[in-house]
């Protein structure tokens, strides 16, 4: 088969989606000698795939291909006639639209349907773009992986396909989230990161759909009840992300609330094996990698009770319901006070997440390509 990916939506930093396609082209690179692949980067992650083996070829776009219209116009008309000159079998989409003239098999995956039954919860231009041509690509598509049986349920509800178009392959994480020395942890994040007292960690960009704003409330009244803890924010900024910092200052929290921004997930192991718990109260995930990572670390989880969440966690953290401060306050303050849940979901975390892994779910989408082809 000769195969080709879009990384165009993995940017320079290798969040969410971009954990994604980051580890599933690179474990393709281990897992398959036999196939020739075309992996279209830009001039922004080109640096993710440093593969050399002869079967692979890297094409560098540029650094203008991934700027909104011109990423649309490659999408839509330049590459289609690239697939026909190459002649490419399957094309993989992993950004969510698929080129619509497109002769090759199609392959798309798609993270959530957010654009469409959260749309508050992104920028008007990402509302209009796919809420108008998600639903199109997903009915255009030959196969659609979703990462999440609620993202798959949620597709069909929204769309109205096939239940058989869509098969699930869920994420995983990367080898640097295992457990480490809890003492030695401790001093890294004191030393790097300036944390010097226990702390509850959140993964994950600092926008409205992560909740922030009711975890700061919960975390106030912890605060008052005694609990020493430091609340320890690791994350870039996204859209909507004044409010959020707003709230802290309101809530009189600054002092005992830390952002560290983006950091790489060597330094995000070690701060999951030095925290107490990881707090993940989102209104909604497609999948939620930051639950994984934090079981692979030892790391107890409180997560919410919707949407992806359960379906990731198992039986290994604490739901809420992410909607009510109250419940996440009482389950954090749960897990940092009562040692034998904290050691219950220390457990059942580790046996959870040993679940998952990038080998697997890069061997399960080689399978559809091969349906496909």
């Amino acid at each position: 088969m000769i195969i080709a990916i879009n990384t165009l939506s993995l940017n320079s930093t290798k969040a969410g989606m971009g954990n994604y396609i980051y580890n599933l082209v690179n474990t393709l690179a281990i897992l398959d000698k036999k196939n020739c692949y075309y992996i279209f980067v830009s001039e922004r992650n080109k640096e993710f795939f440093r593969i050399t083996q002869n079967n692979f070829r890297i094409i560098n776009l540029g650094d203008g291909v991934t700027k909104g219209l011109y990423r649309f116009i490659w999408e839509q008309f330049s590459l289609p006639r690239y697939l026909i000159k190459h002649r490419i079998d399957v094309l993989h989409s992993p950004g969510f639209v698929i080129p619509f003239f497109s002769k090759a098999k199609n392959v798309l995956t798609i993270a959530d349907m957010t654009f469409i039954n959260y749309p508050k919860v992104h920028t008007l231009f990402k509302r209009a773009y796919f809420s108008l041509f998600m639903p199109i690509s997903i009915r255009n598509a030959d196969k659609v992986i979703a990462i999440s049986e609620s993202t798959r349920k949620d597709a069909i509800n929204l769309v109205r396909v096939s239940p058989e178009k869509i098969k699930v392959i869920h994420l995983a994480y990367g080898g640097e989230f295992i457990l480490m020395d809890k003492k030695k942890a401790r001093v890294f994040a004191k030393t790097r990161y300036g944390i010097d007292s226990p702390f509850i960690i959140f993964a994950g960009m600092i926008e409205p759909r992560k909740n922030l704003t009711r975890l700061f409330m919960a975390f106030s009244e912890i605060k008052k009840e005694g609990i020493p803890h430091k609340l320890v924010i690791v994350g870039k900024k996204g859209w909507k992300c004044k409010e959020i910092f707003k709230s802290v200052d309101k809530l009189d929290i600054l002092e005992d609330v830390i952002f560290t921004g983006f950091i790489p997930d060597g330094d995000l192991a070690v701060l999951y094996n030095a925290a107490e718990m990881l707090a993940y109260p989102c209104l909604y995930e497609g999948f939620g990698i930051p639950i994984l990572e934090a079981m692979a670390c030892g790391c107890p989880v409180m997560t919410s009770n919707v949407s992806s969440m359960p379906e990731v966690a198992g039986d290994a953290a604490l739901l809420v319901s992410p909607k009510d401060a109250q419940q996440i306050k009482i389950s954090m303050k749960r897990l940092l006070t009562d040692s034998k849940l904290r050691q219950d979901m220390i457990r059942k975390g580790l046996k959870r997440s040993s679940q998952f892994s990038w080998q697997r779910c890069a061997s399960e989408t080689l399978k559809v390509y091969r349906e496909m082809a």
